[in-house]
Parts: structure tokens; sequence; C-alpha cells
């Protein structure tokens, strides 16, 4: 569920979640992986979270999206600002992996595969619906690896 209140350029939701059943899973390591997750995603899509409250079954999140003009064209992008884009959230043997990939692309001249991985990661920004779909759903297969669980949560 959100609501949407816009201005000239960015638009503002409140976004909320609950766990099916209302089932109390927030605990500590929860709400720190939670917290590092969406921070990573924050850095990586530009969606800023202005404020949050996690609860034990549910959370809330105050979001400002950027409007498109605010993103910066995918070419502006150098290899370098993509793979710290990516870091907080995928880690550093990832964006290790990633700068050594796009490196051997330029030495190559794979340019369309070059391309490819590229806008895998650029076409999120500034997207509120790639935001709470990987913030959710990382979530839930961190939670249900650890707890030896399946399904929706």
């Amino acid at each position: 569920m959100a609501r949407l209140v816009e201005d000239d350029l960015r638009s503002y939701y409140h976004c909320v979640s609950r766990v099916v059943d209302g089932r109390y899973i927030f605990g500590d390591e929860e709400k720190r992986f939670f917290r590092k997750t969406m921070r990573g995603l924050e850095h990586l899509t530009g969606v800023r979270i202005l404020t949050y409250c996690l609860m034990s079954n549910h959370f809330h999140l105050l979001l400002e999206v950027p409007a498109d003009a605010e993103i910066r064209p995918s070419e502006e992008v150098s290899n370098k600002e993509l793979v710290s884009l990516i870091r907080p959230l995928y880690g550093q043997k990832k964006a290790r992996q990633v700068a050594m990939e796009l490196g051997n692309c330029d030495q190559w001249g794979f340019t369309e595969k070059k391309e490819k991985i590229r806008q895998s990661y650029l076409d999120r920004r500034g997207k509120l619906d790639v935001f709470m779909k990987e913030l959710k759903q990382r979530f839930t297969r961190w939670y249900n690896w650890n707890e030896g669980r399946r399904g929706t949560l």
C-alpha cells in the first residue's frame, strides 16, 4: 500500500507492509539485515529513505522518489561509479566481479555485453516498485533460508 504526494520534482510515498499471518519476526538480527538491505537499495536505486519504522510484524517507510529529470543518463555514469553503486547491496566480492567483467568487455570490445550488464543495474534507478520488490524479496529469501521455511513472508 502506498500513498502518494507529488511536488514539482519528486514523489513521496508512505509504504507499509505486514508479515503474513501477523507473525512477529523482526528481532534484532532481522532488523539489522533489513536495514542493511534497505540502505543498499537506497544507494543503488536513488530512492531516498526519509524515515522508517520497523515493528515486530510490519514496517513503515517514508520514501522520496526522484523525478526522471534528476536521474543522470546511463551514459554519464562511469563504470567506477556503477561499481560503487552496487557495492553496498551486493558486497565487495560481487562489486569486484562486475568491475572485472566490465573491464574485460572494454578490453575485448564487447560493447553490447557491457551495456547489458550496465543496464541491468542502472535501469533500477528511481523506481519505487523495484525498491519495494527487491527489499521484500531479499529479506524473505534471507529469512526463509535462516528459518528453514519457504513461501511468502
